[in-house]
């Protein structure tokens, strides 16, 4: 197996492809996203009642009846829930997204393929949990290495008690030190999650094995993090800026729209809310299946579709 090296402005065009494919398919995508946010709302209902009805006892102030045991235990069953049923659901967004990538035909039921191979199933569960035992054991050694060396160790605290609390005031006497252990959790964890996401297509897409996709994720990541820290950096100024820009013409927008309706100005805000939500679910996948496919997979670009193979 080959891994390729790719550039920044192959990364960008990854990006503008992947808008050129969402926004050509985008009833797919669109009914595509629904079906997973109903799928997570589900998910997390069920979790939530489960968990919710064992601390009962809470929300009638006694606290002391509850079994803490109980609950983590609860919550314990939930991920292992979630850790297998999960897995194949994502490999179906890569299959989908492929698939509309390559010109095939596709559908929404393509979500659910992975369910019927029991062997890649099982490929994937235990990619997940090889996943998440690497992410712990990179980010937990990171952050006991920054408290071993007295990096910000006095302000976790503070920081806990802040994000407990939800006072964003309480964090502005964070020391320096801590804000730059804090920003290289983040940058382990973005370059941690492309590793896992191009171990994942390796794993759902072809015959590699659990460890051997996790080992290519790998390598492959690390052959391209130069490229992908510029990318990672300047998408982040892109952002940052978007963000700006966005939000002023948004808040015009609703600003405006309030003065004479203050019930449409909120309407049109949540469909906004909903729709970017909706398109961020494409978006990810549709750039993880080329970042793949580039470095990993076949290497080949996406043929043309004309406007009458477009499946909705």
């Amino acid at each position: 197996m080959e891994i390729r090296k790719a550039s920044v402005s192959d990364m960008f065009g990854w990006l503008i492809a992947s808008f050129k494919l969402v926004g050509k398919h985008w009833g797919t995508f669109l009914l595509a996203s629904l079906v997973s946010l109903a799928a997570i709302f589900l998910l997390a209902f069920a979790a939530g009642l489960i968990i919710g009805l064992s601390a009962a006892g809470a929300a009638m102030g006694d606290v002391e009846s509850i079994d803490w045991q109980k609950i983590a235990l609860l919550y314990a069953a939930v991920m292992l829930v979630a850790l297998i049923l999960v897995p194949p659901f994502i490999a179906g967004w890569f299959v989908l997204t492929g698939k509309l990538a390559d010109g095939r035909p596709a559908s929404v039921g393509d979500l659910f393929a992975g369910y019927g191979d029991g062997a890649r199933w099982k490929k994937l569960i235990a990619f997940g949990f090889l996943g998440a035992v690497l992410n712990i054991a990179v980010q937990g050694g990171y952050i006991l290495a920054c408290m071993a060396l007295g990096i910000g160790s006095e302000d976790i605290g503070q920081f806990m008690n802040a994000q407990l609390s939800n006072n964003p005031e309480a964090m502005t006497g964070l020391s320096a030190g801590f804000w730059a252990a804090y920003a290289g959790i983040i940058l382990i964890g973005s370059v941690l999650q492309t590793a896992f996401m191009l171990g994942f297509c390796q794993a759902a897409l072809t015959d590699a094995g659990a460890v051997d996709s996790v080992k290519d994720g790998i390598a492959a990541t690390l052959k391209n993090l130069g490229s992908l820290l510029l990318f990672m950096l300047s998408m982040l100024l892109v952002v940052i800026a978007a963000a700006l820009v966005v939000g002023v013409l948004a808040g015009l927008l609703i600003a405006a729209l309030s003065m004479l309706n203050s019930n449409i100005a909120l309407a049109i805000g949540a469909v906004i809310y909903v729709l970017l939500i909706l398109f961020i679910y494409p978006l990810m996948f549709s750039f993880q299946y080329l970042f793949w496919r580039d470095v990993l997979g076949t290497g080949g670009k996406a043929p043309a579709v004309s406007d009458s193979e477009v499946l909705i």
